[in-house]
């Protein structure tokens, strides 16, 4: 049968701890370049209003993509890290929709 023994200074630093609750150290000071101070928030006429033709702006659902609007990069050949499978991709560059109000929207796509 084994038996755990602890030396006389573990005894003691846990004896301590177990007699002595911890003091709080009160709050921790602000970091420096902390958060912007709080203030009143300040509205101007015209500021964040749609420019431009209409109403609220933004895109109209539904989306529907026009035909023959798509744009590729060049074709790029892949190879799966064991080599055991190359394939040829053509990456998209860019697509064309058109929203529920006749609007184009053009969505480009970044090449890796």
């Amino acid at each position: 049968m084994a038996t755990d023994v602890l030396d006389d200074a573990a005894v003691q630093a846990l004896r301590q701890l177990l007699r002595e609750p911890r003091k709080p150290t009160g709050p921790l000071p602000p970091a420096p370049g902390s958060a912007i101070p709080a203030q009143r928030g300040i509205a101007r006429p015209g500021v964040g209003k749609q420019q431009g033709s209409g109403g609220g702006g933004g895109i109209a659902s539904p989306l529907s993509e026009v035909p023959g609007s798509r744009v590729y990069y060049a074709p790029q050949t892949v190879t799966t890290t064991d080599g055991a499978i190359i394939f040829r991709i053509e990456p998209l560059k860019e697509v064309q929709f058109e929203d529920a109000n006749g609007e184009t929207i053009t969505v480009q796509f970044q090449s890796s």
